[in-house]
């Protein structure tokens, strides 16, 4: 049996890599182990197991909030610097003296992103499933090959106007 390699320092460790934003794999890596043992230390080692959820925790709530951002859309301020002649004054934004016939030109504007429609669709398929969820209803089936066969003969001698009314009175 293979030396376990588990030591007291592990559980803060992947903390500390869990909040940088690692994913397991990486964390793995990082104590020197295969991702194999990582998950049966999870399993053997509550200290780690939980040393892990209290990382990545805060990690999980900026992303969530990131996606609920996108999602319901949000405005922002952008912030731009000019330096130009002095000469040049009179432009809009505020006009603060720098060094000797220069001009520091600070504009701001506020901007906004719209919704986005990925994000959204994650949102509602996720957290409101049994509403949104994106599913496929098969209404009929055919199981034996042999009448699939002969319905699509029978649908494909057919005149165009024969099919326009039958597909009318199979909706």
């Amino acid at each position: 049996m293979a030396k376990c390699k588990y030591t007291d320092d592990f559980p803060l460790l992947a903390e500390g890599y869990a909040r940088r934003g690692m994913i397991d794999a990486t964390i793995a890596e990082k104590l020197g182990i295969s991702v194999e043992t990582f998950y049966q230390y999870v399993k053997r080692y509550p200290e780690f197991s939980e040393s892990l959820k209290r990382g990545k925790a805060p990690v999980d709530i900026q992303v969530e909030n990131s996606l609920l951002k996108r999602a319901l859309g949000f405005e922002y301020e952008e912030v731009t610097t000019e330096y130009t002649d002095a000469s040049n004054t009179g432009k809009n934004g505020e006009n603060v003296n720098t060094k000797a016939g220069t001009v520091k030109i600070v504009r701001k504007t506020k901007k906004y992103v719209v919704p986005e429609v990925n994000a959204i669709r994650y949102w509602l398929d996720n957290r409101l499933s049994e509403l949104w969820k994106s599913r496929t209803d098969a209404t009929h089936t055919i199981t034996d090959k042999t009448a699939l066969e002969e319905k699509k003969a029978a649908f494909d001698s057919m005149t165009y106007e024969e099919k326009v009314k039958w597909l009318q009175t199979h909706q």
